[in-house]
């Protein structure tokens, strides 16, 4: 696949695209962890956003994670320097990178969020599928 950063991708593409098997399964356990899932208050569609704290230096798993969606994104992922934490005035850094809006991503929000707070969806077992999903949540 070719390389999305940087481009505007088309519209075509965006309402066109299809996640992936793998995409699709560890969606399921990232959504239960970490990652959030939002639609902007104009848009119709939703987007991804993984913010992860960076402790010596990990970036293993926000580059897999990257990698995984990077069709679905046209910006590499960010270092951001955070303020002194006010309790201990450490400073700490996280590396991010979110999606684009897309239409793909509109199954998962209406699955996991109703008013805008994330929920466990009732039918979660039918969801799962244990390796790629747990997986995504370590």
């Amino acid at each position: 696949m070719e390389n999305n950063v940087g481009r505007k991708l088309s519209k075509e593409y965006k309402e066109s695209y299809k996640l992936t098997l793998e995409q699709k399964e560890s969606l399921i356990g990232l959504i239960l962890g970490d990652i959030s899932i939002e639609k902007a208050l104009r848009s119709r569609n939703a987007r991804l956003r993984f913010d992860q704290s960076i402790i010596h230096e990990e970036y293993r798993v926000a580059l897999f994670l990257y990698n995984l969606f990077e069709p679905l994104v046209n910006m590499s992922p960010k270092v951001q320097i955070r303020k002194p934490d006010s309790r201990t005035g450490k400073v700490y850094s996280s590396i991010r990178f979110a999606t684009l809006a897309m239409p793909c991503l509109n199954y998962y929000y209406d699955l996991f969020y109703k008013d805008k707070i994330k929920r466990v969806p009732s039918n979660i077992g039918d969801l799962l599928t244990l390796p790629r999903c747990l997986r995504a949540l370590f």
